[in-house]
């Protein structure tokens, strides 16, 4: 135990020795817009200690200092201040280390609408640096919290996307452009979206000059005829009936009989 109080004691004396040496020695030094890599280096030539850089540390930054016979420790505390960078004397060697900076969260709002004025549900507003996300609600409406300098980007199928810089306590009110290009060359499928190019003979269109003229009752009839690979199948012959769609004939591994899937 007696050696055990000798090593603690030694101990206590050291860093009280470290701290003393920090405050008694007393330099003077005068730079303007130096690099505090460069500023270090005159503290080290006028006097003996050495300066250990540890990963991350921002040596690089330009500070100006005007210090007069002054104690090593304050001229330090002037020339770190606001870097982060903070230093523990260890004998003759001074170790600096770079506290972690947090980047204080801001709150963004607002609402997202068409150039017709009605708002855009499930526009995705996404943070560009931290990888957060929101999406408008069926009002249009979004609140994201991003960091400071961030920036903000919208984006909605069938629309262009839109960027915007983060400012503090912001409320922003964005109108989307259509990409009509976009929407002409994009067909919907059972799973998914392909662009019109990559679907090569599975896909065919119909539009309504090809049925509005002619005298039927129901889709069905009114399909008949128009596209290939589409049969109206009656079953009773009642005039009131309405047939049944077979796409592509039947099939024989089907017991549905190739009934289609309707996608609204």
């Amino acid at each position: 135990m007696k050696g055990l109080r000798l090593f603690v004691l030694f101990v206590l004396l050291m860093l009280s020795a470290s701290t003393a040496f920090a405050q008694n020695t007393r330099l003077s030094i005068v730079r303007k817009e130096a690099t505090i890599d460069s500023i270090l280096d005159d503290i080290e030539k006028n006097s003996d200690y050495l300066f250990i850089y540890r990963k991350g540390v921002n040596v690089m930054l330009k500070r100006s200092i005007s210090a007069k016979d002054q104690p090593v420790s304050e001229i330090l505390n002037t020339l770190f201040e606001g870097t982060g960078i903070v230093y523990t004397v260890e004998g003759n060697y001074i170790v600096l280390t770079q506290k972690q900076v947090t980047a204080p969260v801001l709150s963004v709002n607002g609402y997202v609408t068409d150039g017709d004025g009605f708002p855009l549900i499930g526009v995705v507003v996404a943070a560009k640096r931290n990888g957060t996300y929101a999406l408008t609600d069926t009002m249009g409406k979004f609140s994201i919290e991003v960091s400071r300098k961030d920036e903000l980007q919208f984006s909605c199928m069938g629309y262009e996307k839109y960027d915007i810089a983060v400012i503090s306590g912001q409320h922003v009110e964005i109108v989307m452009e259509e990409k009509i290009e976009m929407m002409a060359e994009t067909i919907a499928i059972g799973f998914g979206v392909q662009k019109k190019s990559d679907v090569t003979g599975a896909i065919t269109s119909i539009n309504r000059q090809s049925i509005e003229n002619k005298d039927v009752n129901n889709l069905p009839d009114a399909l008949y005829g128009v596209a290939a690979g589409i049969q109206v199948v009656s079953t009773s012959g009642r005039p009131d009936e309405v047939g049944d769609i077979r796409v592509r004939g039947l099939s024989s591994n089907s017991s549905s009989a190739n009934n289609p899937l309707y996608i609204v």
